[in-house]
């Protein structure tokens, strides 16, 4: 019996009331907290669209002769730049870092 009194009044010692001001600077601070999840969820995405494309890519290439030549050389120009354009964004990661 004790024990759920202490408990009762644990809770009414932690329960904290938030004024307007204290409301919205919260709600200010969830959005952008919300906005940068959503950048890196769409970073994340693209990452994951490369790596669908560049494995199909990878698997036209495998297919010698299937293809058309000029189609063959096209996915390997892709595959190139694909590769080119990951190898850049990590240099200026790196570059940043430093």
């Amino acid at each position: 019996m004790e024990e759920k009194k202490r408990t009762k009044s644990a809770k009414a010692e932690t329960k904290q009331e938030f004024t307007y001001e204290q409301l919205e600077e919260i709600a200010r601070r969830l959005s952008s907290q919300c906005n940068q999840l959503q950048a890196q969820l769409n970073e994340a995405q693209k990452i994951i669209d490369n790596f669908n494309i560049l494995g199909m890519l990878l698997s036209i290439l495998g297919k010698d002769g299937f293809f058309d030549t000029r189609f063959t050389d096209r996915c390997a120009t892709k595959i190139q730049d694909l590769v080119t354009e990951v190898l850049d964004d990590i240099d200026k990661r790196d570059n940043k870092a430093e």
